[in-house]
């Protein structure tokens, strides 16, 4: 934009130029000289903190997503994981209701991530549903193996044989 028409356009506004480091520096159009030409000057900056989004780093390659997850349920999900020969420290456990990150795209392009177990409807959100999983079978996309089942209430209740559907599938995940 040439700065006759950078002139008529925004004579009487402040602009504001981002800096580098999350700064923010108003900037006026003046007249020097009488000339159409543009000159900022600069005001006093403003620091301005921009939120960064909360990033999941996982410590393992084995995502667990749960959603809300009570004491009886942590415990009966160790149970779990102890008869697979694993523990809380091998494995990333995401309680999903208290996440404030956008989703499970993010933490799949931000971690080495080879399996997501995912326990409940409301532990996969809107992802599950693009994801088209069936529950309790293993579907591998893009070198990532994901197992849908029902919430840990359910399958420790044990009415239809959840925990059998479960222990297959989790013998073919891990």
């Amino acid at each position: 934009m040439n700065s006759s028409l950078a002139q008529y356009l925004f004579a009487q506004e402040t602009l504001y130029k981002i800096g580098t480091k999350n700064e923010i520096v108003p900037q006026k159009l003046s007249k020097e000289n009488g000339s159409e030409a543009a000159k900022a000057t600069l005001e006093k900056p403003v620091e301005v903190a921009s939120p960064e989004p909360m990033i999941f780093r996982m410590k393992t390659h084995h995502l667990i997503v749960v959603y809300a997850i009570s004491e009886n349920n942590r415990t009966f999900l160790s149970k779990i994981l102890m008869a697979l020969n694993l523990s809380y420290n091998k494995v990333d456990l995401l309680d999903f209701s208290t996440y404030k990150g956008s989703g499970f795209k993010e933490i799949i392009y931000n971690n080495a991530v080879k399996s997501i177990l995912i326990f409940g409807e409301k532990a996969g959100g809107v992802f599950l549903q693009k994801l088209n999983l069936n529950k309790y079978q293993v579907k591998e996309l893009k070198q990532i193996n994901f197992l849908f089942t029902d919430e840990l209430d359910i399958i420790e209740t044990n009415n239809q044989n959840e925990k059998r559907l479960l222990w297959d599938a989790l013998k073919q995940l891990y």
